[in-house]
């Protein structure tokens, strides 16, 4: 049974654990009938240990890119600091460790536009950090906060909306949620046997609400991710709560 080399499997992972709504669409690691015809480094070795992946360049996710990601760990071998890789493929362009990891156009069949592909040299067995999480800054965490807010107000002035037109009358007579404003509310529970316009429109108000906290906590999801990779020492952005 074919294996990855440790070194790719721990960069793999290191791109799942950061970027972990990435789309995988383009992913792959050991060769299918294609490259099995040619010499490749996805083609498992004597020993079945296959010393390449492609990782998709769509990270869905703030604060890194994919060109950003392939410029880190090209700098890191340049620099002397890592030597786990032989070469990277991305963007119609090969940085190698027999050019000095200089970029050069690559014409290959394939552009290499959709992914990006690292190769490994045999026994590439440290699975100690590319470095990618690091990439994530205190910046990138402040424009989370920014959407967040953006998109919460947004949802907001919709729900604020539908209100006016659907219970204006009732809440106003009736205080903020007295019980006049919770029989109308029921209504929405009993909107199956009713048709009239003020419980048509309290439903659009229920669902818009529900939108709202929806994508709030999408997001928030997003800003968990993004904080999970701000390196410790650095300060809270803004709403940040302190640790308990």
């Amino acid at each position: 049974m074919a294996t990855l080399v440790p070194a790719l499997d721990a960069l793999r992972s290191e791109f799942n654990r950061n970027f972990s709504r990435r789309d995988k669409s383009s992913d792959g690691w050991i060769g299918d009938a294609a490259h099995q015809n040619s010499n490749s480094d996805h083609n498992p070795d004597a020993n079945g240990i296959v010393h390449a992946i492609d990782v998709d360049e769509d990270l869905r996710a703030p604060g890194a890119t994919m060109r950003e990601c392939v410029e880190h760990v090209v700098a890191e071998h340049r620099a002397g600091r890592d030597n786990r890789l032989t070469y990277v493929i991305y963007e119609r362009t090969i940085w190698s460790a027999s050019r000095d990891w200089q970029p050069r156009d690559y014409d290959g069949s394939n552009p290499h536009d959709k992914h990006a592909h690292f190769s490994a040299k045999k026994g590439a067995n440290s699975r100690r950090s590319f470095g990618v999480e690091d990439l994530v800054k205190q910046e990138d965490l402040d424009k989370i906060f920014e959407r967040i807010d953006l998109r919460f107000n947004q949802l907001k002035a919709e729900v604020n909306e539908v209100a006016k037109e659907a219970a204006y009358e009732v809440i106003r007579a009736d205080a903020d949620w007295g019980p006049g404003t919770y029989s109308v509310a029921g209504a929405v529970f009993d909107s199956k046997k009713s048709g009239d316009t003020n419980t048509r429109q309290l439903i659009e108000l229920t669902d818009m609400t529900d939108r709202v906290e929806s994508a709030t906590a999408d997001l928030k999801v997003q800003l968990a991710e993004l904080a999970s990779r701000i390196p410790a020492q650095l300060p809270p952005g803004p709403g940040t709560p302190d640790p308990a």
